[in-house]
């Protein structure tokens, strides 16, 4: 019938994520300069992942393929892509590039690149 699933992805990591342990200590999350590391709550305290670092988007890329791209998913949706903080407070944010406050707008374009790389590199030429 032509259809395609697309799968919609959101950039926060849950505390309870089984990703998030990991990802924490290899500092691939978007970091608070002081305070509770939470930057936003939704079911639960999330954090972004740090599309603005190489190994976050390899990491990250390397889960979507193995869980999604090997099985024949080709479009994704990337929600979230702001990343909308639950205070738009970006002095108190720090991404891999520097602070938010200095180069935020480049997280959409940084979480976008991952997965056009991604796909390239595993060979979809339609991304």
């Amino acid at each position: 019938m032509g259809i395609e699933t697309m799968v919609s992805i959101w950039p926060q990591i849950d505390w309870r994520s089984e990703n998030y342990e990991e990802m924490k200590q290899q500092g691939l999350l978007v970091k608070a300069n002081s305070g509770i590391d939470v930057q936003m709550v939704f079911h639960g305290n999330n954090v972004f992942l740090d599309a603005t670092n190489p190994r976050t988007r390899k990491y990250v890329w390397e889960k979507i393929r193995k869980n999604y791209a090997d099985i024949g998913v080709k479009a994704f949706w990337l929600d979230e892509a702001e990343p909308e903080f639950t205070t738009y407070d970006f002095e108190s944010y720090r991404y891999f590039a520097g602070p938010v406050s200095e180069v935020g707008n480049i997280y959409p374009r940084e979480y976008a690149r991952m997965f056009y790389v991604g796909q390239k590199e595993n060979g979809q030429e339609d991304s």
